[in-house]
């Protein structure tokens, strides 16, 4: 699934994808859902870029167990990563 949002004039690209073969819990074969976030800037002659996978500490991706669950933590880590890292200070 991948889908496009706008915020504050970037481009906000988050992509689920599944993943057959994560064990859950104790249910061997269970469904998982990996998100990769990335941000661009189209307009303009320099463009911004920043592309993340979300994972846990140790860099292994952290998976979501709905697609709706991983698409609303991209959107949410890609607007997080705008106001922080893009747009200090507004």
């Amino acid at each position: 699934m991948l889908r496009l949002y706008g915020y504050k004039g970037f481009t906000l690209e988050v992509a689920v994808q599944t993943d057959f073969n994560l064990v859950l819990g104790n249910d061997q074969g269970s469904t998982g859902y990996v998100v990769d976030v990335t941000i661009g800037r189209p307009e303009g002659t320099v463009a911004t870029f920043y592309e993340t996978r979300l994972g846990d500490g140790s860099g292994k991706p952290y998976y979501f167990s709905t697609q709706g669950e991983a698409l609303m933590a991209g959107y949410s880590a890609g607007r997080r990563i705008v106001n922080t890292l893009l747009t200090p200070g507004l």
